[in-house]
């Protein structure tokens, strides 16, 4: 039965929307993705990652979940890779310098590159994640991290690109910009 001005009106569709709004976050899901459920005492019952920190970003990747110690920024990794870190200023990207809010997996090179403090107390190659070492896949994912909700770049995993195996490396580069 269609919605009439005499029948209903828009504040009574807005209160049920409303209502029904507050029913399904009345109990958000916890990390592992479970509705949180109250104990015996009636207090929400933690996740036993509690003392890990929240990923803050909508996508589930495993590389942007870890202990925020082993991130060592930015300025750590422009020791060694100068040229890389001036590119990488000059770019877009710079700007996940800024999102202190986001944690440091969300931050300049270790957003795309994964703890460094291994890798920067070793000189390891082996102890940071390299691109070129990647499949398409794994390297699409990893910019898809940040880039999913973009227009151009929704479905991309199901695109024509990555079914022939052509990757967001392929035509695009942080440290060299075409």
């Amino acid at each position: 039965m269609p919605i009439t001005r005499g029948r209903w009106s828009w504040a009574v569709v807005m209160t049920v929307l409303v209502f029904f709004l507050n029913m399904a976050l009345a109990k958000p899901p916890g990390p592992s993705g479970k509705a949180a459920t109250p104990d015996s005492s009636g207090n929400q019952q933690k996740d036993k990652d509690k003392d890990k920190k929240k990923d803050v970003a909508p996508q589930d990747l495993d590389y942007q979940k870890g202990d925020p110690s082993q991130y060592v920024g930015s300025d750590t990794c422009k020791t060694c890779h100068e040229e890389q870190f001036k590119s990488f200023s000059e770019g877009p990207h710079w700007k996940t310098e800024l999102a202190k809010h986001a944690g440091p997996q969300w931050q300049g090179c270790e957003a795309c590159h994964g703890p460094g403090k291994e890798h920067a107390e070793s000189a390891d190659p082996s102890k940071i994640i390299r691109f070129p070492s990647l499949s398409r896949e794994e390297s699409s994912r990893r910019c898809l991290g940040c880039h999913e909700f973009g227009e151009e770049h929704s479905n991309f995993l199901r695109s024509q690109h990555l079914k022939n195996n052509v990757g967001c490396v392929d035509c695009h580069s942080v440290h060299s910009p075409r």
